[in-house]
């Protein structure tokens, strides 16, 4: 629950689409009308932009430790998506100079493929697993410090829906893999 965003049709109460692909719980919607966009705030930190037309995810922003996204809000006369973390932090949107990632930030020690869901997943020396689409190689989702130190294994089981993870500190764990469309 609180993981999903339903748009409904206030005459007729019905459901016209929902919004997939969320993976924490949502904190908190803004909607531009002007762009047609809609952007949601999940409790894993998360910042997504929706295209309203299409009901998809046009672009994932994610925060890291010291950026602990409490609110936001968009701003159309900028066209700048505006984050309250400690302090106020501007977002430009993509084709307006927001560049997607297309690495680690650290050494890549281990990739594997999902042939179920044609991604990639790789692991870090940072503890951080990446999930990349092969067609286009974008970065679908990042699981960040998963371990705590170096990723020095991955695998899948039998049905390619759980990822197996192990670090050099002798840590392991097992993640639901719910594939999802960069």
């Amino acid at each position: 629950l609180g993981r999903h965003i339903l748009v409904w049709n206030p005459y007729t109460l019905q459901i016209l689409a929902g919004f997939k692909g969320l993976i924490g719980t949502v904190k908190s919607v803004v909607v531009s009308e002007k762009t047609q966009t809609l952007f949601t705030l999940t409790s894993d930190n998360c910042i997504r932009v929706w295209d309203t037309s299409g009901f998809t995810c046009s672009q994932t922003i994610e925060g890291n430790e010291e950026d602990n996204f409490g609110t936001l809000t968009y701003d159309d006369t900028r066209d700048v998506l505006v984050v309250g973390t400690k302090k106020l932090k501007p977002f430009a949107l993509e084709g307006k100079g927001v560049e997607k990632p297309t690495s680690h930030s650290a050494p890549v020690t281990v990739a594997l493929y999902n042939d179920a869901f044609d991604q990639i997943i790789t692991g870090d020396e940072d503890g951080t697993i990446s999930i990349w689409n092969i067609y286009f190689g974008d970065l679908v989702f990042r699981f960040k410090k998963s371990h705590r130190g170096k990723i020095s294994s991955l695998a899948f089981d039998g049905t390619q829906r759980r990822l197996i993870s192990g670090a050099e500190d002798g840590s392991m764990k097992i993640w639901n893999f719910i594939p999802q469309m960069a």
